[in-house]
Formats: C-alpha cells, sequence, structure tokens
C-alpha cells in the first residue's frame, strides 16, 4: 500500500489520490488500508513520506557510488532523476515536495515528518561532499543548493515534458560547487 500510495502521490499528487486508487493499484482488499493505516490518509502520509526519504537517500547513495567526486556525483544525481521522470513518461516527481506543496498550509502536523524528510536527505548529500574533501559547512550549504535546484528542476521538466532544465541545472550547479583544497603532492 505505501508503494502505490509512493508512486501515486509522486505522479498525482496527494489531493488527487483516493484511498480507492491506492487499494486498486496496490491490489489489496479495501478494509486493510484501514487497519494499516487507522489515522487515515494523514498516517499513510507518513508511511509514504518516510518510504520516499528511504528512496531519496538510496538515490543518493546510488549516485554516490558511481562517482569520483562533486562534480560527477551532481551529473549522476540528475541523470538518475532525469530518467525516472522520461521513464514514467514525465509524471513522476517527488512526492514529498508534492506533499509539501499541497498539506503544509493545511497540515502543519505534517511539517516535523517533512522536514525530516529533506533534513535526511541534506545530511546523506552533505556526507557525501565531506567524504570528497568539502568542508563541512560549505558541504551543509551545497547540499541544500542542490536539493532546491534539484526539486525546482524536476518541476520545469515535468512542466515542459522535457529534460533540459536537469541537464542545465547540473552545469550551473558544477560550476556553483566549492572548490576542494589542493592536495599535497608526498
Amino acid at each position: 500500500m505505501v508503494a502505490a500510495a509512493l508512486e501515486l502521490f509522486g505522479r498525482r499528487g496527494y489531493h488527487a489520490t483516493a484511498f480507492s486508487d491506492v487499494v486498486e493499484a496496490g491490489n489489496v482488499p479495501r478494509g486493510s488500508i484501514y487497519f494499516h493505516f487507522p489515522g487515515g490518509k494523514e498516517e499513510l502520509a507518513r508511511a509514504v513520506s518516510e518510504a520516499a526519504t528511504v528512496e531519496i537517500v538510496g538515490l543518493c547513495d546510488t549516485a554516490a557510488a558511481s562517482a569520483d567526486g562533486p562534480e560527477s556525483y551532481v551529473r549522476a544525481l540528475v541523470e538518475i532523476v532525469a530518467e525516472r521522470l522520461v521513464r514514467t513518461g514525465y509524471e513522476r516527481g517527488c512526492a514529498v515536495a508534492t506533499m509539501v506543496l499541497e498539506l503544509a498550509p493545511y497540515a502543519p502536523e505534517m511539517q516535523a515528518t517533512f522536514a525530516d524528510c529533506f533534513q535526511r536527505w541534506r545530511d546523506t548529500m552533505a556526507a557525501h561532499l565531506i567524504g570528497w574533501g568539502i568542508a563541512p559547512q560549505d558541504a551543509t550549504d551545497s547540499a541544500v543548493m542542490i536539493m532546491s535546484t534539484l526539486e525546482g528542476a524536476l518541476l520545469l521538466s515535468r512542466a515542459l515534458g522535457s529534460t533540459d532544465p536537469l541537464y542545465r541545472t547540473a552545469d550551473q550547479l558544477v560550476a556553483g560547487l566549492p572548490k576542494r583544497p589542493k592536495r599535497k603532492r608526498a
């Protein structure tokens, strides 16, 4: 059910996804949704936020595994996001971003859930950047810049039906990364 809701929230949004859609997409009996989520749709949204966080952190780790530094890390992240966007016909964005836009003004109790998601994403990215020699504060600031810029580029790419905003963003993000200290030769 959570996987089905994650996909649906990422494609349609929170408000445009009904419990009946989740039941159908998850191929589960209708009663099971109320059994597992007695707190209703908001409880499901919390579970989806957690699943999305795990997914996002996994994407960050996958990108880092194929990168040899901050520049290739940014490009690998963009490539992963662009590939998923194309594969879903420009329909699937970030489920958490969609929920934030739809719920934050009306469900302040969800703010801590959303903040936790973005903080874990930021901390994962910053840890990778630190591993490549970026100073901790610069790494945190860069992670926030990368996250914010990628979310905006993802929105533009969905609207335009093109990955061009994502790839243009990658070029600008790479140009804006802090320079790593030169290593002394032994």
